[in-house]
């Protein structure tokens, strides 16, 4: 897991030098050097301060975008350097058929039900558009469309044949798929055997229920 840090020059006006394990290393010699994490807590339209160092206050989305922007190049770095391991000989990056898929904290999920019943219980004192506008705004869909737009506009689907998903998944629903995905054995998960993976890290630990429904036609339930 990529730790979800930046690391700036210090500044009003401090560029980016690295991210992720680099800007984690950063945090222990921090010094000229202003160190942004936390920030997924403040998304979508939150501002965020430096953890450690001199530095403006910068925003959510603005974060997202440069760590996407990192993210992306290590990614076709890594698919490049990999592509050819195995029996299967996956197609060149510009050739390559690749669907980025989204996930979202469970309790944005949560956030999307309780806004559902503020904007149903409201809707009588608002107009119906007022109340769709409250609906959307804040609810796991409209965090999810945001971190789709912010992908798009970092390149993930500048390639043909590349796309990124507008179906959003749940942390924990990942770290299932993964789960599965990554599994030792092919018996390890038994037909209509119901596992609970947990996802913990970062200050708080979800939960899914993952069930084998179809062996043969490889389906699952989350």
């Amino acid at each position: 897991m990529v730790p979800s840090l930046l690391s700036y020059s210090e500044g009003d006006d401090g560029e980016l030098i690295t991210y992720g394990f680099l800007a984690k290393e950063d945090i222990a010699q921090a010094k000229g050097k202003a160190i942004y994490g936390m920030f997924k807590n403040e998304f979508p339209d939150g501002m965020v301060k430096p953890l450690r160092g001199s530095g403006p206050k910068r925003s959510a989305e603005e974060l997202f975008l440069a760590m996407a922007q990192k993210l992306l190049g290590d990614i076709k770095v890594f698919y490049n350097k990999n592509r050819h391991m195995g029996a299967y000989q996956a197609p060149p990056w510009d050739e390559a058929n690749i669907d980025f898929a989204l996930s979202v904290p469970a309790s944005a999920v949560f956030a999307d039900t309780a806004t559902s019943a503020d904007a149903a219980t409201s809707a009588d004192a608002a107009t119906s558009a007022d109340a769709a506008t409250s609906a959307d705004t804040g609810t796991s869909t409209y965090t999810g469309k945001r971190l789709r737009q912010i992908l798009i506009k970092a390149g993930f689907d500048s390639v043909d044949g590349h796309s990124v998903l507008e179906d959003v998944i749940t942390e924990s629903q990942a770290a299932a798929i993964y789960s599965l995905y990554t599994a030792t054995s092919p018996d390890i998960f038994q037909v209509n055997q119901t596992t609970i993976v947990v996802d913990a890290g970062g200050g708080t630990s979800d939960l899914c229920v993952l069930r084998v429904e179809d062996p043969v036609a490889r389906t699952v339930t989350l």
